[in-house]
């Protein structure tokens, strides 16, 4: 954990509240049954033992579009490295499993998908759930193609190319709201509200957003309140790691910092 990543913690640290300062029934049935439950399902260890492959995988990956992702400069890394400092962990990856399943999302988005583990999460999470994952990097596509495949999974639609052309064309050809949006493909101020903004008008009305690394810098913590501060915003939870933003007008506008 770098400097800025540091201080940020410790202030959630000292901030995060538990169940007891939850009074929402959904918050707090959300916060129990979603956030904190630590449950093992089925799925979870058929995509854990892939993680564990691709963490010894030496092959080289070319360095050609990793956004803000990643702290260094090389033109190739290994598998093994991306996945030991891009992979979402497993607590992480699973929340986002059990987010889908509790609010029976079924028109999902992912972008960014390195090299599939969450992807096969997302996936995971249901049969008739229907998965976009983007991304821009081809080897790294390559990889998440391969783990979805190696699970059987028949419901991931893969995007390659640069986010600022791959997605709008895939939002104008949705034949669907978004239920759920995982955004994990640019760590800048300047896409990921990009992304932001061009995401709201295909939401579903009871759609949530997880926004990845609020605190990898300066610049996603200035994103990560704009998009808290955003009207259509209605429940925002700050968890460090993630935020997640659900947009149902039967919320009032409220904010949390909880434990995760």
């Amino acid at each position: 954990m770098h400097f800025y990543s540091f201080i940020q913690y410790l202030h959630y640290f000292f901030e995060a509240k538990n169940e007891h300062a939850i009074q929402a029934p959904f918050l707090y049935n959300f916060y129990l049954k979603v956030i904190k439950n630590k449950q093992q399902q089925v799925e979870f260890k058929a995509i854990e033992l892939l993680r564990a492959k691709l963490l010894k995988d030496r092959s080289p990956i070319a360095n050609s579009d990793f956004g803000a992702g990643t702290r260094t400069n090389i033109k190739f890394k290994s598998v093994k490295n991306l996945a030991h400092t891009s992979l979402s962990s497993p607590k992480k990856a699973q929340l986002l499993f059990r987010i889908i399943q509790y609010l029976a999302c079924n028109s999902i988005l992912e972008i960014g998908s390195s090299l599939g583990i969450s992807t096969a999460y997302l996936a995971s999470a249901g049969e008739q759930t229907t998965v976009y994952s983007l991304e821009g990097n081809v080897d790294l596509l390559m990889h998440a193609k391969n783990t979805v495949a190696a699970l059987n999974l028949k419901n991931t639609q893969f995007v390659e190319g640069n986010f600022n052309s791959t997605l709008p064309a895939l939002l104008q050809n949705l034949q669907q709201p978004l239920a759920f949006v995982f955004l994990d493909g640019n760590h800048k101020y300047a896409a990921t509200t990009q992304y932001f903004y061009l995401l709201l008008p295909h939401l579903h009305l009871d759609a949530v957003l997880v926004l990845d690394d609020i605190y990898w810098s300066g610049e996603m913590t200035e994103a990560w309140r704009e998009i808290i501060a955003h009207p259509k915003s209605r429940l925002t939870i700050d968890l460090f790691s993630c935020g997640i933003v659900l947009f149902s007008n039967k919320f009032s506008k409220q904010h949390f910092r909880l434990r995760f």
